[in-house]
């Protein structure tokens, strides 16, 4: 999927939402909470939750108006250099996990101790997949065998079960530790967060 003019358009006025606002409060509690005192916001949406961290979030994010947001702020970190992770003590995945190619390419980067924090959607049931809400082969929306004949790109490339993230998680070196509702009863359904901290040193 092309993260360009348009995604970063379409997202824009979600932050501002009435839900918009409970989720990056919510959001921004739960990182404070865990004494988090500088993350990095892998893939920033609308940009709305570094908003609410103020001068402590970084972030990053391949949709280029984004990266050019997050260069002009002085917020820009790409995660994927060096030891750069090293420089903060928390990681947010705020529905982009499911999005990305080789998820686990960016988790092994992260160093002990760190804690990751993630939203996203979960299935109870992936024979049901196909007719799921959050089922997006591709990013214009159109479901069924859209993706079958070229479609516009894949834009969640993972579904998990809660077991399934659970183990997803062990396998790269994180322990969960709090799993949280809060989302889909602010509105947003099926979708779960979850805090784990980096236990395996994989790098």
């Amino acid at each position: 999927m092309q993260y360009g003019e348009q995604y970063w358009l379409k997202h824009k006025p979600m932050g501002k939402s009435l839900i918009g606002r409970k989720l990056n409060k919510f959001r921004a509690d739960l990182v404070a909470r865990h004494g988090v005192t500088r993350v990095v916001d892998f893939g920033i949406g609308d940009g709305a939750f570094l908003r609410k961290c103020k001068g402590t979030g970084f972030g990053y994010d391949v949709n280029p108006l984004a990266e050019s947001w997050l260069r002009d702020e002085g917020r820009w970190l790409d995660p994927y250099e060096g030891k750069v992770l090293e420089l903060v003590n928390g990681i947010t995945f705020w529905d982009s996990i499911e999005h990305v190619r080789d998820p686990s390419k960016i988790l092994r980067r992260i160093p002990r101790e760190t804690l990751a924090f993630f939203s996203l959607p979960i299935i109870d049931d992936l024979d049901k997949l196909r007719d799921w809400y959050h089922y997006r082969p591709c990013g214009c929306g159109i479901k069924k065998d859209h993706e079958l004949s070229g479609g516009c790109g894949v834009e969640h490339h993972h579904y998990f079960t809660h077991t399934g993230f659970q183990m997803f998680l062990h396998r790269n070196g994180l322990k969960p530790i709090e799993v949280h509702d809060a989302e889909t009863r602010i509105g947003r359904k099926d979708v779960l967060t979850y805090v784990a901290e980096k236990i395996t040193d994989l790098r």
